[in-house]
């Protein structure tokens, strides 16, 4: 199964944790990861296990670029078994649902974080607003904008 690595990452140990945590409950028996580099570096394959316990064997050395995607493999050392077709169809029946159940059913897709919208502490003053009145006719500018009449203060009824 191929999945490419995450590119927000930008160390290498990073985005093999990012697999390993879609791995724990996976049990390590033949499983292998595998990590393909760009250009012309070859790929690098190490049992899970040994992933698990120490996920720099996965790194070649002197290699400073960042692996582009993994594989994640079952391998079955069954010679005997695949002489038949017979044989060879049951291995294969038995070992594809395993596989899904161990790591298909376990792997997500990298999708990167949606970005963040920037955060504005800034607030217009009310006393701004408040302060915006014509003074010749007696009208003002309430908070929303919009004019009122000026108040007769005469009159009980006029809000």
């Amino acid at each position: 199964m191929n999945l490419d690595a995450p590119s927000d990452r930008q160390r290498a140990n990073s985005r093999i944790n990012w697999l390993m945590r879609q791995l724990i409950k996976t049990e390590p028996d033949g499983f292998h990861v595998r990590a393909n580099w760009p250009g012309r570096t070859s790929s690098t394959q190490v049992l899970l296990v040994v992933v698990k316990a120490n996920s720099s064997l996965l790194l070649p050395e002197g290699v400073m670029a960042l692996f582009t995607s993994f594989d994640v493999v079952l391998i079955k050392d069954n010679a005997g078994k695949f002489a038949g077709r017979k044989t060879f169809l049951e291995e294969v029946e038995t070992a594809l649902p395993h596989f899904y159940q161990q790591v298909g059913q376990q792997l997500r897709a990298f999708s990167p974080r949606p970005p963040r919208l920037a955060t504005t502490t800034e607030s217009p003053d009310e006393g701004e607003l408040n302060d915006s009145s014509d003074a010749s006719s007696g009208e003002s500018i309430s908070a929303h904008g919009s004019l009122t009449p000026p108040r007769n203060l005469a009159d009980p009824t006029v809000p």
